[in-house]
């Protein structure tokens, strides 16, 4: 996917990370929770920074 993007698409504007969810988290309204899908991203950023150990 990412591949594909580059070739379309400004390089800045390729994300880092792609995440598949069943669905998006809305509040009562039906809007989008922003603010989880963040929390979410963070969390990808943080696990990729993660030194993999060794042997594993």
């Amino acid at each position: 996917m990412r591949a594909r993007c580059r070739g379309r698409i400004a390089r800045y504007k390729v994300p880092a990370f792609l995440e598949v969810v069943d669905a998006l988290p809305v509040n009562a309204n039906g809007k989008v929770l922003r603010s989880v899908l963040r929390e979410r991203g963070a969390a990808l950023v943080a696990a990729a920074a993660r030194p993999t150990p060794v042997g594993a």
